[in-house]
């Protein structure tokens, strides 16, 4: 028997302790999340924005959706951890038990279906460019100089 027993299992006590503390934060967390969403719609809703606020903006709001995406994520598996708790306690069933955590990180993998965005809405908002400059200009049938729009 190894002489750091008491430390190996003192160790794995932390470590279950740190998971559901974490678990029991989530609700905590998605509420904060959910919040400065909201937050960040209203301003949109709310005002008037420029184009460099309205970038700052969107990038914010990518990120907190990022984060919500992850929490919702995380909350899965506290559901499936809770359910599955009593698997720890025996060596063979642990296996079981993250074999179901694995199938509910694979459920996750799936592409979204837009509800009312076509794809060539989707693919126009996403490979947009940014324009600089003044328009290219050419000559028309009549070899008059046109501005491209």
């Amino acid at each position: 028997m190894p002489d750091n027993i008491l430390d190996k299992i003192r160790e794995a006590v932390e470590k279950l302790d740190e998971i559901d503390d974490y678990f029991e934060k989530i609700p905590e967390l998605q509420s904060n999340i959910d919040s400065l969403i909201s937050d960040y719609r209203h301003l949109v809703r709310d005002n008037i924005l420029s184009e460099s606020a309205s970038i700052v903006l969107i990038k914010k709001l990518h990120e907190a959706e990022v984060l919500r995406k992850q929490i919702n994520e995380h909350k899965d598996l506290a559901n499936v951890y809770e359910k599955g708790k009593g698997k720890l306690l025996t060596k063979d069933n642990r296996q079981f038990l993250l074999s179901d955590l694995h199938k509910k990180v694979k459920e996750w993998q799936y592409d979204y279906k837009f509800r009312v965005l076509s794809e060539e809405e989707v693919n126009e908002i996403l490979n947009e460019k940014k324009k600089r400059g003044r328009p290219k200009k050419e000559n028309d049938d009549n070899g008059n100089i046109q501005e491209n729009k």
